[in-house]
């Protein structure tokens, strides 16, 4: 009969580690299109390229020849990826991932870049919880909106000017 072995003595368990690609980067950069999908709350993905990166929220498509180029993939949420069931699903989600693009150019070309910061942690904050954004780094956020990380950090929190 084994002997129990205390929690200590176990073997830890492997976490995937930050090197490593998400499972979920070569179906959206091998052109195959998915629906994004969340399970029973808000999902959303970032997908990091080198020097920007896009927002693809509940529905939007992936896939697409610019996710190519995705270096880094960021779920927010639980994140299901689904084939499109229809003509009209597959239409709809192509509509979604342009309206967030152009919501990101928008907000890119029309703001400084504290407010930048501080518009994007404000719709992050309409679309999901605050233990679903906090995990989200800084400077992937920044690449968001093109604005420092430190603008984010800002943005996340305002009081930290005053202490500083």
């Amino acid at each position: 009969m084994p002997t129990p072995t205390k929690p200590s003595e176990r073997e830890p368990i492997p976490l995937r580690s930050p090197l490593e690609p998400h499972p979920l980067l070569h179906p959206i950069t091998s052109g195959s299109l998915a629906i994004v999908k969340g399970h029973q709350e808000p999902a959303g993905l970032i997908l990091e390229r080198r020097f920007t990166a896009d927002l693809v929220l509940f529905g939007g498509a992936v896939g697409v020849s610019i996710d190519r180029g995705t270096e880094q993939l960021i779920p927010i949420g639980l994140v299901i990826l689904a084939p499109p069931c229809s003509y009209l699903e597959k239409q709809w989600a192509f509509r979604r991932r342009v309206y967030w693009l152009n919501w990101q150019q928008q907000i890119t070309e029309a703001y400084p870049a504290g407010r930048r910061a501080e518009i994007l942690i404000s719709r992050l904050s309409d679309h999901f919880s605050v233990e679903q954004i906090q995990p989200l780094s800084d400077r992937i956020l920044a690449k968001l909106v093109g604005v420092s990380p430190a603008e984010v950090a800002l943005a996340r929190d305002p009081d930290w000017a005053l202490q500083a």
